[in-house]
């Protein structure tokens, strides 16, 4: 059984917000800009393209990811002509802000209680399996002139040993997904993709 726990949520939230904005704010050429008291109306078309990325990210992913032929929803030409966009409907926080583009963070993370914990070792003895959790976080940086989706990757990690809770997890995960931004420094981080 599943439960959401809004506490949680806030917490994980609060990890990514501080991840990209340490991440960020150190790199040549950024600067980051805290978004300012919004109208409710304002504050609505925010919440509205929030969850219009969160679609339209999908949807990138399952149609980009991977190779032609090994998945069968791959549109090669989606590859090859990245053209992913939210509309303009963002284009009043240019004015706001002076930022030129957004991000946007969307995720989601599954935590194992202790009984979960048991049974997946238990099912592994005798031949069944239990999903331990995951963790997931997209990242993805929007033109606020024109919408379009500038760049975006994404971290999947299916065996439970993540929690984004934990401040040091999230900041790993960030790193990770960063680490393929043009202009972010490569290091010697290897993740494994499940």
């Amino acid at each position: 059984m599943t439960e959401k726990v809004e506490e949680w949520g806030r917490q994980a939230s609060g990890n990514v917000a501080k991840s990209l904005r340490t991440q960020l704010q150190s790199r040549p050429g950024v600067r980051i800009v805290t978004l300012p008291s919004l109208t409710r109306d304002e504050q609505q078309r925010v919440d509205q393209h929030r969850a219009l990325y969160d679609q339209v990210a999908a949807a990138a992913f399952e149609h980009t990811m991977g190779k032609a032929g090994e998945n069968p929803n791959v549109w090669p030409h989606k590859q090859s002509h990245f053209d992913y966009t939210l509309g303009n409907g963002l284009k009043f926080l240019k004015a706001k802000t002076g930022a030129d583009a957004a991000i946007f963070a969307v995720g989601a993370d599954q935590v194992s209680t202790g009984g979960r914990k048991a049974a997946h070792a238990l099912g592994a003895i005798v031949g069944i399996h239990v999903d331990l959790g995951y963790s997931f976080l997209t990242i993805g940086f929007i033109d606020l002139n024109t919408g379009d989706v500038l760049w975006f990757d994404y971290e999947y990690y299916g065996n439970g040993d993540r929690d984004m809770r934990d401040a040091g997890d999230v900041d790993g995960i960030v790193q990770s997904i960063l680490e393929n931004y043009p202009g972010v420094e490569m290091k010697n981080h290897k993740v494994a993709r499940q």
